[in-house]
């Protein structure tokens, strides 16, 4: 659907319909904007007898979900987010809110929102209090985006290995260098990592990348993917034990 042309007197508004010259304000004898068609709307009025939220060829301007006031919703979501429209098809409803009042879809007599503010602050194992939750307020969230607050961190997540006793064995680069015959093609890591031909220096960095994330704090999945990219780094290397240039790293 193509644009419609912009009213030539205000420049921001486009013009009433596609057979007028001016909005209805610019009209040598303005008047108010009709009712929009589609949706009955006296407000915001856009072009061709609709409104700007019932013209296909309108800007998407952002809006608030109206059960949960997630903020974000475009014309493209159907009126409602993600997470309410599935709440929708799931509980019976509507029903007034045992902690709002405000009549939606309910489970155990509470709306989503109650129920999303109610799982924030929670330890994992202990029981909702929805009218504890929302008793000084509700935080608001953008559309299908929210998350749980973890206020618990998982002892697995940040689970580091017990310190090595062992002094990590000692790390030099090279000064030789490997010539290659013909010119490398580029490498595909999607079947898996070349194998590395120089243990040791994989052991040293290893051990380095290990000493490093221990005394940064590092999380164990962070640690993985710092080990994971010198060995990466070094199976890529014509000369193992070299030091890694910097275009290779990027």
């Amino acid at each position: 659907m193509t644009a419609p042309r912009n009213c030539p007197e205000c420049r921001e508004r486009p013009v009433a319909n596609h057979h007028s010259k001016y909005c209805h304000r610019c009209r040598p004898q303005p008047c108010d904007p009709p009712p929009c068609r589609q949706c009955g709307s006296t407000e915001d009025y856009w072009t061709a007898y609709k409104c700007r939220s019932c013209y296909r060829g309108s800007p998407e301007l952002p809006a608030s979900c109206p059960d949960c006031f997630a903020w974000g919703m475009l014309r493209s979501h159907g009126g409602l987010c993600l997470g309410c429209r599935g709440w929708r098809r799931t509980y019976p409803g509507p029903r007034p809110c045992r902690v709002c009042g405000r009549e939606f879809c309910l489970r155990d007599r509470a709306c989503r929102l109650c129920w999303r503010q109610a799982r924030m602050p929670r330890h994992p194992k202990r029981a909702l209090e929805l009218e504890g939750a929302n008793r000084n307020g509700q935080q608001l969230f953008l559309v299908d985006m929210e998350r749980r607050l973890q206020l618990r961190q998982d002892p697995q997540e940040d689970r580091q290995p017990p310190p090595s006793t062992d002094p990590p064995p000692p790390l030099a680069p090279v000064q030789y260098r490997q010539l290659v015959l013909f010119p490398p093609h580029e490498r595909d890591l999607r079947r898996g990592l070349p194998k590395v031909d120089a243990p040791g220096i994989a052991a040293a960095l290893e051990a380095a990348a290990d000493d490093y994330a221990r005394r940064h704090g590092l999380k164990k999945r962070t640690a993985f993917g710092l080990g994971r990219g010198l060995r990466i780094l070094l199976a890529l290397q014509d000369t193992p034990g070299a030091p890694f240039r910097a275009t290779d790293v990027s």
